[in-house]
């Protein structure tokens, strides 16, 4: 429930600043601002119901902050193995699950 009142709030400061219909005045549904601020405030809405499904709902998914679990692969050549925690501390590990071809 703290994220949802998080993106409301950042919605609303978003809204502030754009000059939407916090002023009272009418907001033109062609410009082009206004759009901006009507999907921002869709997305956030969206993550933040999101998000608030996972941590209650899916007790197996990593949660902030948690570390990734340790796995050991094959280099391209097939010849050494590589080790997930032998990077811990040294330096950023990106893993991309994907087709490069």
């Amino acid at each position: 429930m703290a994220t949802r009142t998080l993106a409301l709030a950042l919605a609303a400061s978003l809204a502030v600043s754009a000059g939407c219909a916090t002023t009272g005045a009418p907001v033109d549904p062609n410009d082009p601002n206004a759009q901006a601020f009507r999907i921002l405030f869709k997305a956030n809405e969206w993550r933040a119901h999101e998000l608030e499904w996972q941590l209650t709902n899916d007790v197996r998914s990593p949660k902030v902050g948690d570390l990734a679990p340790d796995f050991e692969l094959e280099d391209p050549s097939g010849q050494n193995s590589i080790k997930l925690s032998t990077f811990v501390g040294k330096r950023p590990v990106a893993l991309v699950f994907g087709s490069y071809t």
